[in-house]
């Protein structure tokens, strides 16, 4: 069965010409209004095969992000931009994989002011364009097929981003949508403090055994690398899962590069690693601290506390996608609202 088009133009007049003209096909057209900061996000579905981008809000903060884009087609989206708008964003977005279409794409296809070439452009060719982009998504109506991952990349390293990501990105379980924040919220509620002190800790003392890692340019022998990627090749591949963990295939992938190498460094007590980071970067127990040991008072600190840029929500979202947590506590959200 041919999966969904989302198409997010703006006008109801342009949708009606769009069922009108595609009479045949408006099953499969699920419609929105100018895609926003989020919409694509909320949008990557498992019934979802293409993304047909018209119209975008231009407000600053209001703006569709570029990751969003980026996140579908890791998963196997096709998004389509044409028009005025998406044709700008499939111009920017070419080179890793949007499709522009349309008579306006081609003409900025070599230009640099794109921009100015908007004020340009009249009704009749967008709607035109709007139409060759409806088309085009209906003729390639299929899924790209599945490649392997390769090396894990994430572009999710600055955590102002992240935490953005937390509010807008969604987890999607059986058709519900739950956002990060949301899981973040519900586990610290039902979670004791105890608990979460635990948890804190581990936290903690998997990011200071990465950073040792760094520090000595440490890495997984392949053999550990290949054994764990083949175990958990069936999820990597499949959307549903990774959707239901706020997740795309190369993030999930990245975590399992972390796995593979924590799984490698087990071999030794997490102190070992932890005592020999902190004394090349020179960190000792400050005077005033009571007798305590290098490795137990570091893992009461988080990042933040030794200048890196973390914050806990984060680190949390992290240590839950990695422990395979966020699809169950995604379940209890859900079961608390009916």
């Amino acid at each position: 069965m041919q999966k969904k088009i989302v198409i997010f133009c703006g006008e109801a007049t342009a949708q009606e010409h769009i069922k009108k003209s595609f009479s045949a096909h408006t099953d499969l057209f699920i419609f929105h209004p100018p895609a926003g900061q989020g919409d694509i996000w909320r949008n990557i579905r498992e019934d979802v095969g293409s993304i047909v981008l018209i119209d975008c809000k231009t407000n600053g903060d209001s703006c569709v992000w570029h990751k969003e884009i980026v996140d579908a087609l890791r998963v196997h989206i096709r998004v389509i931009g044409a028009g005025g708008m998406g044709a700008i964003r499939a111009k920017e977005l070419q080179q890793v994989g949007m499709e522009g279409v349309g008579r306006f794409f081609e003409r900025i296809a070599d230009e640099e002011d794109a921009y100015a070439a908007l004020s340009e452009q009249t009704p009749e060719t967008t709607q035109q364009d709007t139409l060759t982009a409806i088309r085009y998504a209906i003729a390639t109506g299929r899924l790209v097929e599945r490649t392997a991952c390769g090396t894990a990349v994430t572009s999710l390293t600055d955590h102002k981003w992240r935490r953005c990501a937390l509010n807008l990105r969604p987890c999607v379980v059986n058709s519900n949508i739950v956002y990060g924040a949301e899981i973040i919220h519900h586990f610290l509620q039902f979670t004791s403090p105890e608990a979460l002190a635990e948890i804190s800790a581990k936290m903690y003392a998997t990011f200071y055994t990465l950073e040792w890692a760094k520090q000595t340019s440490t890495t997984c022998p392949h053999t550990i690398r290949t054994a764990i990627f083949e175990r958990e090749k069936t999820r990597i591949h499949s959307t549903e899962w990774l959707l239901s963990n706020g997740l795309v295939q190369c993030e999930y992938a990245s975590l399992l590069e972390q796995e593979a190498l924590l799984h490698h460094l087990s071999s030794s007590p997490w102190q070992t690693y932890i005592e020999a980071w902190a004394n090349k970067a020179g960190i000792i127990v400050p005077e005033m601290e009571p007798a305590i040991s290098i490795y137990d008072w570091i893992i009461t600190k988080n990042p933040a506390y030794f200048g890196y840029i973390w914050e806990y929500e984060v680190g949390l979202w992290d240590w839950l996608q990695r422990n395979k947590r966020v699809s169950d506590i995604a379940r209890d959200v859900i079961a608390t609202r009916s």
